[in-house]
């Protein structure tokens, strides 16, 4: 038991303003006249747990939930709402608040109360220096301010995974194996991903917008860690990883990570100008046709399982106008977020954007799932085709926006609109946001197909499916423009929609293909054309 401390002696603890990871009892007061002022900067509400972190070398008794909130604003010596309420037991203080209590042993209520306020102090002048930190973009400073109150190894990432900063107070020897890897490589590695999930279920590992606290059996030979995403308006900036190294986690802990991450998210919103590495996901800079480097792609396509040359296709979705609100919005990211497995979401403006690979999920394993969602919601939904290659989902982007936009503008009541139904309207409308888009891209998958086997085997299928559609199907007039017998027309007709996906009964199909195949006779000689994007 730690012996009892004197009123001298806590104010000359107090008195000092450098921090000591011995010292837990420290009054910031004298410097903070001279500390810039910040946005967010009011003071700390603390929780019991948050309280007792503090305290841990006094060796207190404590009994404290672990829904412990953090709402308390000051120490009392009466009691107050949402205050701690410190008082004289025999020889013992006892702070209490909302039924939970702290136990100060052989310490009277003076020295107490100057114990407990002297924590409130603390937490203010280090929020004001988190935020210092992240106004100067010392991301440095800000995991070594975490490391002041959580005492274990801290990771700070970007939305792509990459290590932005790591705990200096730990060597790249110290840890474990990841550890060592984090510090050489700058990236989580693939097997660590793969590790965890020997021992949760992609459900638990699915990020929520909370902390998470993951444990492991002691055979599993690995520290316990805490996770916790940094989202802001539906976009994820990146994640804050704690692991227990020099002491166990707890719900403290949490509250601590919960407020950092409240405070990161707008911050880095609203100054770009703070170089964070990438500040949203990958895919989201992928959409927007920023700069990507090759590397951060493959190791974001590492993680959820997929290759870059796979099939991709763009879905959006947006609240119905006359029910959108924007934190439903974000509320619904959320919601698809946790159900659809290993498909990348966030939000872009007014909708929310799912990326799906469907060689790993292919979209009718999740449509009964996306019925559900859309009608529970009011979501509309807007689908582009397939294509290959990763780099090939801004276009798509733009298919499924398109498909949304004109699917509302002139059939508002349904909920799914596909590309398919409106690309002749996104080739012709020179007024689209897609102006620029190679309208090739936009042609009938049928007709690509077709185009691409001509290619291989200098056939003549387009030529044949065009001079067919373009005699109203008409075998004899067909095979007199074609000039061949009716017989092998009517052969080469049957082969041909067997090889068709789409029914050319429909009037719509037919003059789709009909514009396509004019499209691909106009952009043919495009470098672009040579892209093997199209399936």
């Amino acid at each position: 038991m730690m012996p009892g401390i004197k009123c001298g002696e806590i104010r000359g603890i107090m008195g000092q303003n450098t921090f000591c990871p011995h010292h837990y009892i420290i009054n910031y007061n004298a410097g903070r006249a001279a500390a810039p002022a910040y946005d967010g900067g009011s003071a700390v509400k603390l929780s019991m747990w948050m309280i007792a972190n503090r305290l841990d070398m006094l060796e207190p008794e404590i009994s404290i939930k672990d829904s412990a909130k953090a709402t308390l604003r000051s120490a009392r010596k009466a009691y107050a709402t949402d205050c701690v309420y410190v008082y004289q037991d025999g020889a013992d203080s006892v702070c209490m608040a909302d039924g939970d209590w702290i136990r100060l042993k052989d310490m009277d209520e003076k020295q107490a109360f100057e114990v407990i306020q002297s924590v409130f102090d603390f937490y203010d002048h280090w929020n004001e220096a988190v935020l210092h930190a992240l106004q100067e973009g010392d991301y440095d400073g800000l995991t070594g301010k975490l490391w002041q109150v959580l005492r274990n190894p801290i990771i700070l990432m970007d939305a792509n995974r990459r290590v932005i900063s790591l705990s200096k107070q730990y060597s790249e020897d110290d840890l474990d194996e990841e550890w060592k890897y984090l510090s050489e490589f700058g990236y989580s590695s693939v097997k660590s991903i793969e590790y965890l999930r020997r021992f949760y279920n992609t459900a638990q590992l699915n990020e929520s917008q909370e902390p998470k606290v993951f444990r492991f059996p002691p055979e599993a030979g690995r520290r316990d860690c805490m996770f916790a995403p940094i989202y802001y308006k539906g976009v994820l900036y990146g994640r804050i990883s704690v692991l227990e190294e020099s002491r166990p986690l707890n719900a403290g802990d949490m509250e601590i990570v919960k407020h950092v991450v409240a405070l990161m998210g707008p911050y880095l919103e609203q100054r770009p100008q703070v170089k964070v590495g990438a500040v949203h996901s990958v895919f989201l800079d992928l959409v927007l046709e920023n700069p990507v480097d090759d590397k951060t792609v493959e190791y974001q396509l590492k993680y959820l399982g997929w290759k870059r040359n796979d099939l991709f296709r763009v879905m959006i979705f947006t609240i119905r106008p006359e029910q959108y609100q924007e934190e439903a919005l974000f509320t619904v990211a959320g919601l698809l977020g946790e159900n659809l497995r290993r498909v990348a979401v966030f939000t872009k403006g007014a909708y929310i954007v799912a990326v799906l690979d469907e060689s790993v999920v292919p979209e009718n394993r999740i449509l009964p799932l996306l019925d559900i969602i859309l009608q529970k919601n009011g979501l509309q939904m807007g689908k582009s085709f397939c294509a290959r290659g990763i780099r090939a989902i801004s276009y798509l982007y733009r298919q499924s926006l398109a498909a949304l936009h004109y699917g509302r503008k002139f059939n508002p009541g349904k909920d799914v609109y596909h590309f398919y139904q409106c690309a002749m309207d996104y080739i012709l409308d020179k007024n689209g946001v897609w102006v620029g888009d190679n309208p090739a891209y936009a042609c009938h998958p049928d007709v690509i197909r077709l185009w691409k086997l001509d290619r291989k085997s200098s056939g003549n299928r387009l030529v044949t499916l065009w001079t067919y559609l373009d005699n109203d199907r008409s075998l004899i007039n067909t095979a007199q423009q074609l000039y061949i017998h009716r017989s092998t027309l009517v052969y080469r007709i049957k082969k041909l929609l067997d090889e068709l996906t789409c029914d050319i009964t429909d009037a719509y199909t037919r003059d789709y293909i009909k514009l396509s195949i004019r499209m691909l006779r106009l952009y043919q000689d495009l470098p672009l054309m040579t892209d093997d994007i199209f399936i």
